[in-house]
């Protein structure tokens, strides 16, 4: 399956998927990233490890494939939803991507509940 992963996260800057998914040498500290961030990483490079072709639009410099993953600059986001070649969209927190046509069969929203109001209803959290 060809999967697109779209993300509202843009405020820890520019980094490589290298930066959150290998552990720190003395020569490279940890790139501050929350967990959210983490979270979508790990999901598309499961992905792509269980055979899946996956791209991940996020503010990087350049596309580069990492872990299988191919990593793309948001401005290639639309053009690429919108040539509706992927069978799956996973969209993280990103609004923009569910409001365009992209074709893709299985859509799926991924919000993280720290950002929600919760309401009258008190969930123990």
């Amino acid at each position: 399956m060809r999967v697109a992963v779209t993300t509202g996260y843009s405020y820890w800057g520019r980094w490589h998927p290298s930066d959150a998914l290998d552990p720190p040498t003395p020569h490279r500290s940890p790139t501050q990233i929350a967990g959210g961030e983490t979270a979508m990483l790990w999901l598309s490079t499961g992905l792509a490890q269980a055979g899946h072709q996956v791209g991940l639009f996020y503010d990087t410099a350049r596309p580069v494939l990492y872990r299988g993953v191919q990593y793309l600059p948001t401005t290639y986001k639309l053009p690429e939803l919108l040539s509706r070649r992927y069978d799956v969209l996973i969209s993280w927190e990103d609004i923009e991507s569910l409001a365009v046509n992209h074709g893709a069969a299985v859509t799926i929203h991924a919000i993280q509940c720290n950002i929600m109001a919760m309401g009258i209803i008190d969930y123990g959290v």
